[in-house]
């Protein structure tokens, strides 16, 4: 659709406006993923090539942090905003991979901060544990993914519930009645699970299946990449969820995103999939305290790598309106060496990953995290603001 377009405003027609700001260089990066905020809306972090990086004034400026330990997994933030601590090595297991598990331990987990304006980070000495997966339990088939299995805790979201129960989505591979009935796929497509916390994230209980591989046998890679938000009515949740976007092992087809609800607290689940163009690589969701919510990703086709932004402006998941942030990019950048060139939406080289991070600044706002892979040039990390009026 034809975008209006006046000093970084970009006008919709179904009751909102989303305004992009400069994108600030945030570090070197192929993978732009994992960035998290605290609740002040200012302080940030996220991982990149060369270690952790922070901002202290809501992405404008980036520089490097020192923390112990220095990788830092996805996290939870605490209720108050003011701690988020990560998952540890819950995706280690013992033993044989290709064997079922159904509960997973870490001794202990990485808690962060802030300390005097600073991000400080520190071991904390308390397990997590994810438990009650239903039989046959989770393996890595007959492929040892390299996108981590059995248990993949990337690529995965959470939403607090309003009387602070978490709800978090996690990546298995699983036969039995998980599996894809495809003979060809069934060692190999993955699932998607729920799991619920009432202890602040530490103890997690399984409570339903959000999409098995065997719910959509039409997908190759399985249900996998995946994000959680509420919907503006603060009660349903909406799980968007990647299906297939090239790493398929047949065809490498690429598919839109679908789209999957719970009104029941993350219990059952009911899928239906996302308009074509609304896809297909590792979603972002973020909801605004206007109702608004956003979505990001990209990758639409084997010769399209764009990044884009969709908005719902009413916040029910239902109509999106899409935004390329690469023209975007282009338009604002101060410094035309960082520009995409149009290969990016006519190669099959991965000019970008169109992989993302969403952290929010402010009630109606919040930055996007994204990367630009053009060699012989190192790769770039970008954060670009974004404002939505709905």
């Amino acid at each position: 659709a034809a975008l209006a377009t006046v000093l970084g405003w970009a006008t919709m027609g179904a009751g909102g406006t989303l305004q992009f700001g400069p994108p600030a260089l945030a570090g070197s990066a192929y993978y732009v993923v994992g960035f998290e905020g605290f609740g002040d809306g200012t302080h940030a972090f996220g991982p990149t090539e060369k270690g952790v990086v922070g901002t202290a004034d809501s992405g404008k400026t980036w520089a490097p942090l020192s923390l112990e330990p220095a990788v830092i997994g996805p996290g939870v933030l605490s209720a108050d905003g003011t701690q988020i601590h990560d998952l540890g090595q819950i995706t280690h297991v013992e033993g044989d991979l290709r064997l079922n598990h159904s509960h997973f331990t870490a001794p202990n987990c990485t808690q962060l901060h802030l300390d005097g304006g600073q991000i400080v980070s520190a071991t904390l000495d308390r397990p997590i544990v994810f438990q009650g997966l239903p039989s046959p339990g989770a393996s890595c088939g007959s492929d040892k993914s390299e996108y981590g299995c059995p248990f993949r805790t990337g690529g995965r979201g959470y939403v607090r519930l309003s009387d602070n129960t978490l709800v978090m989505s996690i990546i298995i591979y699983a036969g039995g009645t998980f599996a894809n009935p495809n003979p060809l796929l069934t060692g190999v497509s993955t699932s998607v699970v729920a799991f619920r916390s009432t202890d602040e994230g530490f103890t997690w209980n399984y409570t339903g299946t959000i999409l098995s591989a065997a719910q959509v046998p039409h997908s190759q890679e399985g249900p996998n990449e995946n994000d959680l938000v509420l919907l503006a009515d603060k009660k349903t949740i909406m799980c968007v969820v990647r299906l297939d976007a090239g790493d398929g092992k047949l065809t490498h087809p690429y598919v839109p995103y679908t789209r999957v609800v719970s009104t029941d607290g993350g219990i059952t689940w009911t899928a239906t999939p996302l308009p074509v163009g609304v896809g297909c690589a590792r979603p972002r969701l973020l909801s605004l305290d206007n109702g608004a919510i956003v979505l990001s990703g990209g990758r639409l086709g084997p010769t399209n790598r764009d990044v884009l932004m969709w908005l719902n402006a009413a916040g029910d998941g239902q109509q999106w309106t899409a935004f390329s942030i690469t023209y975007w990019h282009n338009r604002l950048i101060t410094n035309q060496t960082y520009a995409f060139t149009s290969a990016v939406n006519a190669s099959s080289d991965r000019e970008s990953t169109s992989y993302t991070s969403l952290v929010k600044t402010g009630p109606q706002s919040g930055f996007l995290t994204y990367g630009r892979h053009l060699p012989p040039a190192p790769d770039f990390a970008f954060a670009m603001p974004f404002t939505v009026e709905a």
